[in-house]
């Protein structure tokens, strides 16, 4: 691989590793989802909307929805139009793009790649899908900024480079609002993608009702009839968090409220609210 060469000088390698073992990845938050979004619908930018919908494929249950109707029609689609409430735009704030300057380690048995792409490889490995307090969870590597020339110390055979990169992160915050759709159900409550994030939404808060279990995986409210099976769309609110254990997080999310639950239930209700 082009780009590296070795540090013999002793002093010059105990200094390189001081750095990569006690230098902490710098972190810089860019924007949240809700302003990437913004500017994306104010300026009609066709290129930028395509990106939010990769970034935050989720979160834009209603937001694809309007624009693509507007793209179809060729107008401009109003910014405050797409977002009658702040339940959307207070699930996008949740998102940030963060970026990083790190080392990142290039094992020998990649120097076939070129640079840029081996580091690439390696920030996707060490990145996604990493979790901590202080980030929430990395969803994915948005773009590599740049990498300096990399530097081989004696005794590991690695490369390490110098790389400032962007990344997609998940931080959700307690009270918010989330949309989501329903993964799996179970006896005891539904777990719901929240964006690329696990949430469980337990029994007794799936709605305002007493709510019984079957086996296809449904639901059932004993009054109002309602259910909730896999697939369904939802709103919820975030009622805990638990970074306890970072490898297994908790995030605990009840539909029980008004104004939550499944996007039907709610499209319904204003629909009879407008016809009275």
């Amino acid at each position: 691989m082009c780009g590296t060469y070795a540090i013999s000088h002793l002093e010059a390698r105990l200094e390189i590793e001081r750095k990569l073992e006690r230098t902490p990845p710098t972190t810089t938050k860019l924007d949240d989802g809700y302003n990437v979004a913004r500017r994306a619908i104010n300026t009609y930018s066709v290129e930028q909307i395509c990106r939010c919908f990769k970034l935050l494929p989720l979160c834009f249950i209603d937001l694809c929805i309007r624009v693509n109707i507007s793209l179809i029609f060729n107008k401009k689609p109003e910014f405050s139009a797409i977002f009658i409430n702040n339940s959307l735009k207070q699930f996008l704030t949740m998102f940030y793009l963060v970026k990083v300057k790190d080392y990142i380690r290039v094992p020998p048995k990649m120097f076939n790649l070129s640079k840029q792409e081996a580091v690439l490889t390696n920030i996707q490995m060490n990145y996604e899908n990493y979790i901590s307090p202080d980030f929430g969870f990395v969803l994915n590597v948005v773009s590599v900024y740049f990498v300096k020339e990399g530097v081989i110390i004696p005794g590991d055979g690695a490369g390490y480079y110098e790389t400032e990169f962007e990344l997609l992160t998940f931080k959700p915050e307690l009270n918010e609002l989330t949309y989501g759709k329903i993964r799996d159900i179970t006896d005891f409550g539904a777990f719901m993608d929240i964006g690329g994030v696990e949430g469980m939404v337990h029994i007794s808060q799936s709605m305002d009702d007493f709510v019984s279990f079957s086996k296809d995986k449904v639901l059932q409210g004993k009054k109002s009839g309602q259910s909730i099976k896999v697939g369904d769309k939802c709103k919820a609110r975030i009622i805990a968090i638990s970074y306890k254990d970072v490898n297994n997080p908790k995030i605990g999310l009840t539909m029980r409220q008004e104004g939550l639950g499944k996007l039907e239930w709610l499209e319904q209700q204003q629909q009879t609210a407008e016809s009275k």
